[in-house]
């Protein structure tokens, strides 16, 4: 199902989903890479590298995380029209934004969008590149709004390469 925005917008152009498949190989990802961490500890020890095998606790705390892991993506939708973005059921005008704020995390960066209206909404700048006909939507709302005197910080300007925007718009004016 589509995530539509509320009355009185423009219909969503693109939307985007997690699906069961790619988190399916997730979970795979973790659970192969914790097996793989395990019996390589295992062999520079010089044990048996299926030591750690024999422990259900171990076997518990690899299928949590693989669980977990699948879980926190789960659920994650995204959708854009001409000048908005929803993700989940948040809302946000990405063409009236009055501030882009760009903070570099353990898991990459999220960006703090908030629109002159008060609505604001932080994501993680990967999760949405995932989809590149809605992040187009989305970052042609970005320089919209960059160009117009949005608020921008030297972390989103070098992650989002608005350099030339931001230059061009506080050049005074004149010849």
């Amino acid at each position: 199902m589509v995530p539509h925005p509320p009355a009185n917008e423009s219909p969503p152009l693109e939307w985007w989903y997690y699906n069961a498949r790619g988190l399916l190989w997730g979970a795979a990802a973790v659970l192969a890479l914790a097996i793989g961490v395990l019996t390589l500890r295992d062999w520079s020890k010089g044990r048996d590298v299926l030591t750690w095998a024999n422990s259900w606790l171990v076997w518990l705390l690899i299928g949590g995380l693989a669980l977990l892991m699948t879980l926190s993506a789960r659920g994650e939708k995204f959708s854009a029209g001409a000048d908005w973005f929803m993700h989940g059921e948040d809302f946000i005008k990405t063409y009236e934004l009055v501030s882009i704020v760009g903070e570099r995390r353990w898991n990459g960066t999220h960006l703090e969008l908030t629109d002159q209206h008060g609505h604001h909404k932080e994501i993680d700048l990967r999760g949405l590149q995932l989809n590149p006909a809605l992040w187009d939507l989305v970052y042609n709302g970005i320089l919209h709004s960059v160009a117009n005197g949005a608020r921008v910080n030297d972390i989103a300007i070098e992650e989002l390469q608005l350099h030339e925007i931001v230059e061009m718009r506080d050049r005074p004016p004149g010849p």
